[in-house]
């Protein structure tokens, strides 16, 4: 995707395996979400997983090894912090991850 189309503020990658169930919980905790995360199977062996909540918005898809995007409210100090409090949740349960926060969101109207 052209960096002018970027339209989140954090992205990363996470080892999930077989244990989609805690990802989404995890997810749910992280974004004090009131609706559980979501999670779509796809014909491909794939899974698509959505979460939302005042905080932001995340999905995730892949296999095994998802890649994940989030749109996070608030300034650049929120984004951060939201990206910390997520890899010490995926830390703590041996989720490997690598996060990125990104400097702006790039949308080219």
């Amino acid at each position: 995707m052209p960096a002018w189309d970027r339209r989140y503020n954090i992205s990363g990658q996470v080892l999930v395996g077989n244990q989609l169930d805690r990802w989404c919980q995890l997810l749910d905790k992280v974004l004090n979400t009131t609706v559980p995360a979501g999670a779509i199977s796809h014909m491909t062996g794939a899974t698509s997983v959505s979460a939302g909540s005042s905080i932001g918005f995340l999905a995730s898809t892949g296999i095994d090894d998802h890649e994940f995007w989030a749109f996070i409210c608030g300034e650049q100090e929120q984004w951060r912090q939201f990206a910390d409090t997520l890899k010490h949740e995926l830390d703590s349960v041996g989720f490997e991850s690598q996060i990125v926060v990104h400097q702006s969101i790039m949308v080219l109207l």
